[in-house]
């Protein structure tokens, strides 16, 4: 069975990993003289995921490269950033890499993903919506692999105590501020819309404005309209109405405050379905719990926040060809579904054999059912990255009375007009 070469060097002596790995196609010492292919993900980081990396989804194409050997990087969301940057500085970035919605424009404009041909998407079904995140100037950098669609989900229970059937549900952000009204009582908090990272939280609502991050050439902002600040504000506005707390949180690992009965509604994402569904199975069947988009403002669609994991290759890799069949390879049925086996996310096409893991996994069924409304997602400049970290302290401070939202939306601009003019 492959293993993972940090996996093994951790395990044992230098000598005997070199040996095992040799054996099983994944490298080890002495791998810059073999014919080697190396990948760096922040996703399959336990035992299982390596498992299914390494012998599901590697295993039949090194099978099928008798000649060629992977070595592969298992590193955290936290990190990847800074080790890819670091090693594009050393020219020493891995062949395949796994990044997130977002990473593109900024990682092809540096050359650190490569620039991908048009037919590595044949017989591929690939959705649009999807490739709009794997695009940067025009041209194919990425292919998504697992994708996370976010939507509200709600417990079925306090809804029908209080009246509200389903065909009720809000079809826009005022009806849902009035639902969130309707809605409180005793302990129960209507709303959790801050579990989540706050940065996509407050994104997925400027989307519902009709708002946007960047314009569609990704050369100016484009947040500083008013639906940016209108976003902000609304969250405000549940915060005074008494539908949602600011402090409202929970410890990884633990029950989510929808599991444990403290709020009505949570925006959840596909990944978190396998949790849930172990942790709470009760709660998540359809019985117990609906799902729908965040309505837009007024006369809008709704909309779906999209993140997710994407493949590229190296900008600076030199097998470019094998490379390019491993991310098509990644895309195949059995790569698939095995990489949402194991994590919950949507896989990156929309045609796939039944899978019984798969299709029981309502929140994945959902995502790939709205990605035609999938209007929300991180990135769209080369400037991205730089300013990515400061959004979210940023809104807190706004949604916490720190400062005014024009001041947030200011100072954001400010920062990321800043950047852009170092691109």
């Amino acid at each position: 069975m492959p293993l993972s070469r940090r996996g093994l060097l951790a395990a044992g002596g230098a000598t005997g990993v070199a040996a095992a790995l040799s054996a099983c196609g994944f490298s080890g010492i002495g791998a810059a003289e073999r014919n080697e292919l190396s990948l760096i993900t922040p996703l399959f980081e336990d035992a299982e995921g390596k498992v299914a990396l390494e012998q599901t989804i590697a295993g039949p194409f090194l099978g099928s490269h008798p000649d060629l050997e992977m070595s592969v990087d298992y590193i955290p969301w936290d990190r990847l950033n800074e080790k890819l940057s670091t090693a594009f500085a050393g020219g020493l970035v891995p062949d395949v890499i796994m990044s997130g919605v977002g990473w593109t424009p900024p990682f092809a404009e540096k050359g650190i993903f490569g620039e991908l041909p048009e037919d590595v998407l044949d017989d591929l079904a690939v959705h649009e919506r999807l490739l709009d995140a794997c695009r940067f100037d025009g041209k194919l950098f990425a292919l998504p692999f697992q994708m996370e669609g976010r939507f509200l989900a709600y417990r079925r229970a306090p809804l029908e105590e209080r009246g509200i059937s389903e065909d009720q549900l809000p079809t826009s952000l005022e009806e849902l501020r009035e639902m969130g009204k309707e809605l409180q009582g005793g302990d129960l908090v209507p709303f959790d819309l801050f579990s989540n990272n706050i940065r996509q939280t407050w994104i997925h609502l400027m989307a519902a404005y009709g708002g946007s991050l960047f314009s569609e050439d990704g050369t100016q902002v484009a947040f500083d309209d008013g639906t940016g600040e209108a976003a902000i504000e609304y969250l405000i506005t549940l915060i005074e109405d008494g539908s949602t707390q600011f402090g409202l949180r929970w410890a990884q690992g633990q029950p989510r405050p929808i599991q444990q009965e403290r709020v009505a509604m949570e925006l959840l994402n596909n990944s978190v379905w396998p949790t849930l569904s172990e942790q709470t199975p009760e709660l998540v069947n359809e019985e117990n719990m609906g799902l729908f988009l965040l309505p837009g403002d007024a006369g809008m669609d709704p909309v779906m926040f999209l993140g997710g994991t994407l493949i590229s290759m190296s900008g600076t890799t030199n097998k470019p060809e094998v490379t390019q069949e491993f991310l098509h390879h990644a895309l195949t049925p059995e790569s698939l579904i095995a990489a949402s086996r194991h994590g919950g996310r949507a896989p990156g096409v929309t045609e796939l054999p039944d899978d019984d893991v798969v299709g029981a996994n309502r929140f994945t069924s959902y995502t790939l059912e709205n990605l035609d409304y999938a209007g929300a997602a991180e990135g769209g400049s080369p400037a991205w990255m730089e300013i990515r970290d400061q959004v979210g302290p940023q809104v807190e401070a706004a949604v916490t009375r720190a400062q005014s939202p024009a001041e947030t939306i200011a100072e954001l601009k400010r920062m990321t007009e800043e950047a852009l003019q170092r691109i």
